[in-house]
Order: structure tokens, then sequence, then C-alpha cells
């Protein structure tokens, strides 16, 4: 066997067998494994391993062992999947669109409705009209994947801060 290569179970399994036939001819173990051109650590760890299984049986450990590590992987998978739903269930942090519909929908319509409609001369200016904007988008207008009701309603009417929907839409 050519360093570096790795043997399948079932040439394993054969070399094994090679070297126990020529150590029952009484070679020692050592000489036995230089035919078979395999070194004798790797003689005792396959040994240890492979030792006493036929050729079917070997290819079927190293099927049931590629099967477990495909399970263990997918356990790992579904238990990380499983905390971060855990963790989003607790309560998550506002800003994120999948953790926060309404932030994804203000940010989306934000650059739609308002800046594209107004001038702004000033910082303060644009700080105003976006706090007006804001607070319409939140407590007056109705959204659609509500029920047509506003995201934060207000319970006594606050009609300072209400622009008619026809003023935006300008």
């Amino acid at each position: 066997m050519k360093r570096g290569q790795r043997p399948s179970a079932e040439q394993v399994v054969l070399m094994l067998r090679q070297i126990e036939v020529q150590t029952a001819q009484g070679k020692s173990i050592a000489v036995a494994c230089k035919e078979a051109d395999v070194s004798e650590q790797s003689y005792y760890r396959w040994r240890k391993e492979y030792g006493g299984l036929k050729f079917d049986q070997a290819w079927k450990m190293k099927d049931l062992e590629r099967e477990n590590a495909r399970l263990r992987r997918l356990v790992a998978d579904l238990s990380l999947e499983k905390q971060v739903l855990a963790d989003v269930a607790s309560g998550s942090a506002p800003g994120s669109p999948w953790e926060n519909g309404y932030c994804e929908s203000f940010n989306g319509k934000l650059p739609d409705e308002c800046r594209r409609q107004e001038i702004f001369y000033s910082p303060k200016e644009a700080q105003i009209v976006i706090g007006l904007w804001q607070n319409t988008h939140n407590r007056v207008r109705p959204h659609s994947s509500l029920g047509y009701r506003p995201p934060a309603p207000v319970s006594v009417p606050d009609l300072a801060f209400r622009i008619p929907m026809g003023a935006t839409m300008q």
C-alpha cells in the first residue's frame, strides 16, 4: 500500500487475513507486515477496529459509521435551529427583518413615500418631517398585514400629529 492512500474496509480485512495466515505459518508480525507493505502500527490499529470481521461485515460497519456521522450532523443542525427558535420566542431585539416586520415595513416605505416627496433644506427640517411621517405611519396609517389597522394605534386621538393621508400622497 502506498504511503498516503487509505485502503477500503475490504482491503483492510484482506490484508489482516494475509498477515494472520503468515503469522500462523511461523513468521513474525513485523515480517508479515513488511511483506504486506503495511506498518505494524497500522496493522494493530486495523486489528483493533476490524479484527474478526468478514468482507461484508466490514462494508456494513463502514456504511453504518457514515450514516451515524450524517445523523449526528443532522442532530447538531436541528439543535441549533431549536435554540434559535427558542431565543426568538423568548423575545427578540427589534431591528432585524425576520424579528420585527413593522421595522422592515417602515424602512421599506420611508424612501418610497416620504423622501421622494419631500425636499429637505436643513437637517432639522428633515428630522421634523420624517418624525411626523413616522408617527403617521405607525399610529394612523392602516397596514394590510394587520387587517387594515395601524401597528400602534393611539388610544386618545392625537390630532397634532395626524396628517391627512391625502396630503402625503401628492
